[in-house]
């Protein structure tokens, strides 16, 4: 993974943080590794996943957007999707949004959402044609239902 400049310097300041943090001989290792290639611009795919875990736990808990403010958080989106789960959550997005665009020009009637156990919750859309119902936890988004007429 070739980094731009703005993500090497965002992701070199994470590294660096979180090597100050890390109390394990083992992740220490594997995050001076990633701070070699980092200031090299360039990532290995073997040191991937840890570029997926600083920017997935900085994105979800907001740290990146305290510290880097929001074009931080921007350049943080932006690396993030290029990992394996940021792909993922990408064509997890992009599938549900097409799948939503045929309730274009379906009079909407009633939105609710419903928990559906923990950390999962359903959004149910009722139109003048029919149901959908999405389902949104932390390992994914997507269609769960769908009732026409």
């Amino acid at each position: 993974m070739t980094l731009t400049g703005e993500e090497r310097e965002l992701l070199l300041a994470e590294v660096e943080t979180a090597l100050q943090e890390v109390r394990s001989p083992a992740v220490r290792e594997r995050y001076e590794a990633l701070r070699e290639a980092t200031a090299a611009g360039e990532v290995p795919p073997g040191l991937i996943p840890g570029v997926q875990a600083l920017m997935g736990i900085g994105l979800q808990s907001g740290w990146i957007r305290r510290r880097h403010r929001a074009d931080g958080e921007q350049v943080a989106q932006g690396l993030y999707e290029r990992t394996p789960a940021g792909k993922s959550a990408r064509e997890q997005a992009d599938a549900l949004t097409a799948a939503l665009a045929g309730l274009r020009g379906q009079r909407l009637e009633q939105a609710r959402v419903a928990p559906s156990g923990p950390g999962t919750w359903v959004l149910v859309l009722e139109t003048d044609q029919g149901t959908v119902r999405v389902r949104f936890s932390d390992s994914g988004v997507g269609i769960s239902g769908v009732e026409i007429g």
